[in-house]
Order: structure tokens, then sequence, then C-alpha cells
């Protein structure tokens, strides 16, 4: 059950590490398109520079999207099995209690029998 929760907790940190990616990603995004606000007077070579190296933030915008995705999918399997194997523990843990409850009322049941049977003193 610990190993359990140390791996939804590592899943969680996992997703924080994704989800600060993102935002990083979005600052560049914005920041390339406030670049592309400024470069409207430059020379036509600058402008072309400018628009490749737009091209491939988006490209790798557009991979890290998808890996985004990819790990969220991921972590949303690894928790349903996760909470399926705490939900199986739980059962069994129940299923253990209540054959240990019945096994205690058993030897209660035979204590008494065997003192009622006791002459009394």
């Amino acid at each position: 059950m610990e190993m359990m929760e140390e791996r939804l907790s590592a899943a969680n940190a996992a997703e924080e590490d994704m989800l600060a990616d993102m935002r990083a990603i979005k600052e560049q995004l914005a920041s390339a398109q406030s670049q592309l606000a400024l470069t409207t007077s430059n020379p036509v070579w600058l402008e072309q520079e400018r628009q490749e190296q737009q091209q491939q933030r988006l490209v790798q915008h557009r991979c890290l999207e998808q890996q985004r995705q990819e790990q969220q999918q991921q972590l949303k399997q690894q928790r349903q099995e996760q909470q399926q194997q705490l939900e199986q523990q739980r059962q069994e843990q129940q299923q253990q209690l209540g054959q240990q409850r019945q096994e205690q009322q058993k030897q209660l049941e035979q204590q008494l029998k065997e003192q009622q049977r006791l002459p009394s003193t």
C-alpha cells in the first residue's frame, strides 16, 4: 500500500514537471510572437531567419504537446491500475478480517462451552 502511495506521489510530481514545461513553452511562444511584431521593420533575411526559428519552435511545441498528452495518458493509466490494486488489496484485507472475526467468534464460543462444562466451585 505504501509502495502504491509512493508511485502515485511520483506520478503527481511528473505531472507537475510536465505542467511547468508547458508553461515554459507558452512563454517561449509568447516571446516568439512579440519578436514577430518587432521584426516587421527588419531586412528580409532577418525575417526569414525569424520565421525559420518560429517554425522550429512550433515543431518543438507540437512535439512537447504530444509528449505531454502521452504522459498524461500514461499517468491516467497508472492511476487506474494503482486504484484497482488498492481496491483489490482492500477487499482482500476485508476478507481476511472477516475470516479472523469468524475464527475468533468460534474460539470464544468454544471457550464459553468449555467454561459452562466445568463444575462450579
